[in-house]
């Protein structure tokens, strides 16, 4: 079984990004105190060196000043680009809250292809969900845990209006076995076909045929 459809924040989610809220605000605090200490310390280190070093020589002076500028210009530069991506993302889970909108896609199977990995291009599964469906997943984020892959889960993405602010796996199932596994060599045979699936998408077939319909360039 394959199934796409939407709904609103369930109690846990609406919790999960409120405190999400809280951790980011609480690193912006963390991030502007770490400036204001690390200036603060550059000044006070900086300022009676250079003194010293401009009564030995202006130029050393003006060299030691304009290091502890630099420094002072790097530390605040940090603030800001990490400050800004993270007060965005704070942004996009409040708007996430107001609009309220959980994109979900519930997987049920009981036969399930693994491909091995061809460097770090993440884990690979094709799930068999309907008599003549396939779905495929590949990615990073579909690394096998205790409980995935499994017979019975979904792919959950928290949305704000045009992008989503979160994906989890849930599952509900019983950790699936793969009936069996594709070799690397056999995928990397596969791969050179324009009909290799990508993440999420959906072919026409059963597994025992799935390099079949792979190398034919069916969907």
């Amino acid at each position: 079984m394959l199934k796409h459809y939407e709904r609103g924040l369930s109690e846990s989610e609406g919790r999960w990004i409120q405190k999400d809220v809280r951790s980011g605000r609480t690193r912006i605090r963390r991030y502007l105190w770490f400036s204001l200490i690390s200036s603060i310390v550059v000044c006070l280190a900086g300022v009676p060196l250079a003194l010293w070093q401009a009564t030995k020589d202006p130029n050393l002076g003006y060299l030691a000043f304009g290091t502890m500028g630099i420094y002072t210009v790097i530390i605040w530069w940090v603030y800001w680009k990490n400050g800004g991506e993270t007060k965005r993302h704070l942004r996009s889970l409040k708007r996430a809250l107001e609009v309220n909108r959980v994109h979900v896609t519930h997987c049920q199977s009981s036969e399930m292809v693994e491909a091995e990995e061809l460097e770090d291009e993440g884990a690979e599964y094709f799930f068999q969900v309907e008599s003549g469906k396939i779905l495929c997943l590949c990615g990073q984020q579909y690394y096998a845990t205790r409980r995935f892959p499994n017979a019975d889960f979904e792919l959950v993405e928290i949305w704000t209006d045009d992008h989503p602010v979160s994906w989890t796996i849930v599952c509900h199932g019983a950790k699936l076995t793969p009936t069996r596994t594709i070799s690397k060599a056999d995928k990397e045979r596969l791969l050179r076909s324009e009909g290799y699936p990508k993440d999420m998408e959906v072919i026409d077939g059963r597994l025992d045929q799935l390099e079949e319909i792979i190398l034919r360039g069916e969907r």
